[in-house]
């Protein structure tokens, strides 16, 4: 256990006025940290009130003060933050319209919004039910904005400190519904029946075009093409059958990114289906091919067929290429007799590299691998604690680094070793006590280039305030 003089973090404790909603880090002002941007609610539904707050590194650089906070319109739907020429803007996105409201000398100045007609969005289910989203797009040199509404997106492009109407994309909302029929109230399908989704938009490049938008959907892509006007393209990688398509228990997480570094949009593709002990998944990756044309034939991500899996990527080495991650765990009788009566469960981590020399991934043998035991609760059936996460770079060497939480009580850490036959300490840096909330965000709320932490909880009782850890830089 560290001493209290070497804890890497101070902790501070903030209260908002209200419940907390949602908490996101965004970059609200000019300066190179990140703000703590918290939307809270109070009042009873559905005449709820909402509130937002803006959180920053106060003048002596050891803790975090309010910097502003606004009650925002009742009808607000989305809402986000604009930088035109240093100077703060909230978006707010209503019913008809999007208002750019300006902030001046500690206030967010909502009497003197610019208000931009939009074509359609259905009004909001109970008062103050408002959700973050990030507004600004760099779409060929162009910071654009980019407002969803319930037929597609209206687009704006930044001009100096305004606002300029850019033309329309036709992209429609889609709903993936799950059948209940034949499911059990505690099984977590029965929870997510409908998910009703706005299109996401992914900056991306092929052959003979400067830049496109991609909007992913099961397996399914919208194209969205500047050059041409914004028109839409569709392709399909046909992934699902169609008895998959209807069966209502299956489901993509659709990923376009430049995996190997050439500054063409390839995909990586997961496939889940099932549930309990009976869950499967698998993983593919398309690479584009050299002209920059989309890539007919997967590519198989190889899964142990007794684990349960799923992959992701990050550019671990800053080589400009992005290395797999693939995550599993036994589930069967005897895994999960395991976590009833131990309530532990056992996960394994394989990093991949993608190295300087490799055109393609290696999966026969793993650059690094590590198994975690966790804590399981038997409440919200899943691990007590933080599976690992590569969101920040905790020493400031400019590498992401490794954090994970085996049980709700402490931390833990696995540093990056850049070059190093071993990709990460096999023996964590320390453990460092702390109470976990269940929700967390990750990023540089200091500027000093080392990721802080923020917990937060939106269920509990204890969501009036929430924790902010700021790193100390005393990791090694």
């Amino acid at each position: 256990m560290i001493d209290a003089q070497q804890s890497l973090f101070d902790q501070q404790l903030l209260k908002t006025d209200g419940r907390i909603r949602h908490l996101t880090l965004e970059q609200v002002t000019n300066d190179e940290s990140l703000e703590i941007v918290v939307y809270a609610r109070k009042g009873s539904f559905p005449n709820w009130v909402g509130t937002l707050h803006v959180f920053e590194q106060d003048t002596s650089g050891s803790k975090l003060a309010l910097h502003s906070k606004v009650n925002i319109p009742a009808e607000t739907i989305y809402y986000g933050f604009l930088l035109m020429q240093g100077q703060s803007y909230l978006l707010l996105v209503m019913p008809d319209k999007v208002s750019v409201v300006p902030y001046k000398a500690g206030n967010w100045l909502l009497k003197q919004g610019k208000d931009f007609p939009l074509q359609s969005l259905t009004e909001p289910w109970a008062k103050s039910t408002a959700i973050p989203f990030q507004p600004v797009l760099a779409v060929d040199g162009e910071q654009q904005v980019w407002i969803p509404t319930a037929t597609g997106y209206q687009v704006f492009k930044i001009s100096g400190n305004e606002l300029l109407q850019e033309s329309f994309v036709a992209l429609s909302p889609k709903s993936f519904y799950r059948s209940s029929y034949d499911l059990l109230p505690f099984e977590m399908s029965y929870w997510f029946q409908n998910v009703f989704w706005y299109p996401q938009m992914f900056p991306g490049t092929l052959g003979g075009e400067k830049q496109v938008l991609f909007s992913p959907w099961m397996d399914e892509l919208d194209i969205v093409i500047p050059s041409q006007g914004y028109a839409v393209d569709k392709h399909y990688f046909r992934i699902l059958s169609e008895q998959e398509r209807d069966d209502g228990t299956h489901y993509l997480i659709n990923q376009p990114i430049d995996l190997n570094g050439d500054g063409l949009t390839d995909f990586l593709i997961n496939k889940f289906q099932g549930v309990g002990t009976s869950f499967r998944s698998e993983s593919y990756y398309y690479m584009a091919n050299k002209d920059g044309k989309l890539p007919k034939k997967k590519k198989l991500v190889p899964f142990s067929k007794k684990k349960i899996s799923g992959a992701l990527v990050r550019d671990l080495t800053g080589n400009g290429k992005q290395d797999f991650l693939i995550v599993s765990s036994v589930l069967n009788v005897w895994s999960m007799i395991r976590a009833l009566t131990k309530k532990q469960v056992l996960v394994s981590f394989d990093i991949h590299l993608l190295l300087d020399q490799q055109s393609d991934y290696n999966f026969k043998q793993a650059n690094a691998t590590r198994e975690i035991l966790f804590d399981f609760s038997l409440k919200d059936f899943f691990i007590d604690g933080i599976l690992p996460t590569l969101q920040g770079d905790f020493n400031g060497d400019g590498y992401p680094d490794v954090m994970y939480a085996t049980n709700p009580r402490e931390l833990t850490f696995l540093l990056q070793k850049p070059g190093k036959e071993e990709v990460f300490s096999a023996i964590p840096s320390g453990l460092y006590p702390i109470n976990l909330a269940k929700k967390y965000r990750i990023g540089d709320v200091t500027g000093d280039g080392k990721a802080d932490i923020v917990f937060f909880d939106t269920r509990s009782s204890k969501n009036h305030s929430f924790k902010a850890l700021l790193n100390n830089g005393v990791l090694k």
